[in-house]
């Protein structure tokens, strides 16, 4: 929300680059909005990317499981192994919208089934490759899960910087650079139409953040 203030920096160097003050401002400016661009990107693909990541690998791990899943069904329904087959009343869809600790132990059990019967579910077309398929990304749970709490973990630092920044530019444009605009709104007219536009943006999108009275003045200096 900050850039069309940024373009107005670009457009009217000439105006503003005559104060001194005003100048330093927008260095200073431009250095926060530069960090906080780069971060709110990063932010963004950090967020896409855990949920992909997780996504994946849980699309992955619960695909393999039901394999084994629908081999040990049958085998446990014709061997009248009905404790076993009770064990077995869940479908993907419940998979998914359990929790981790929930997810874990299905997935225990169904470890401990394969292990067991073994050599008893070739027939069911559960072989020695399909269960290691599992058992190898089932090894990788707990640090999936590591994974996705320390990317959480990283998230949350990189938000508070930007909302860090945020206040920082806040500061700077109402403190600073809003007060040295109107000094020379007179002589750069141009320059300041489109600096209080730019402005105006960026407070009805703060709007709701904003407290009911506003210190905010970016009207001309009469």
């Amino acid at each position: 929300m900050y850039d069309a203030v940024r373009a107005t920096f670009e457009a009217h160097q000439a105006a503003w680059s005559e104060n001194p003050a005003l100048a330093a401002g927008v260095e200073k400016f431009n250095t926060a909005f530069e960090e906080l661009t780069m971060l709110s990107l990063k932010h963004a693909n950090h967020i896409a990317g855990i949920k992909e990541e997780r996504r994946v690998y849980f699309d992955d791990l619960i695909q393999k499981v039901m394999i084994l899943r629908d081999g040990l069904s049958v085998f446990a329904f014709e061997k009248s192994k009905f404790s076993v087959y009770e064990k077995l009343n869940f479908t993907a869809l419940k998979l998914r919208a359990m929790t981790q600790l929930e997810l874990r132990i299905r997935m225990t059990t169904i470890y401990e089934l394969v292990t067991e019967y073994e050599d008893q579910l070739s027939d069911y077309g559960i072989t020695t490759e399909k269960i290691m398929a599992f058992l190898d990304l089932f090894e990788s749970f707990d640090d999936q899960i590591v994974a996705v709490r320390k990317g959480t973990i990283e998230r949350k630092f990189v938000t508070k910087r930007i909302d860090t920044l945020q206040a920082e530019l806040r500061i700077l444009l109402t403190k600073k650079i809003d007060i040295l605009a109107r000094l020379i709104s007179v002589e750069h007219p141009a320059f300041f139409a489109d600096y209080k536009s730019a402005r105006i943006v960026i407070e009805k999108k703060n709007a709701a953040k904003q407290p009911p009275e506003s210190d905010i003045d970016i009207g001309a200096a009469s």
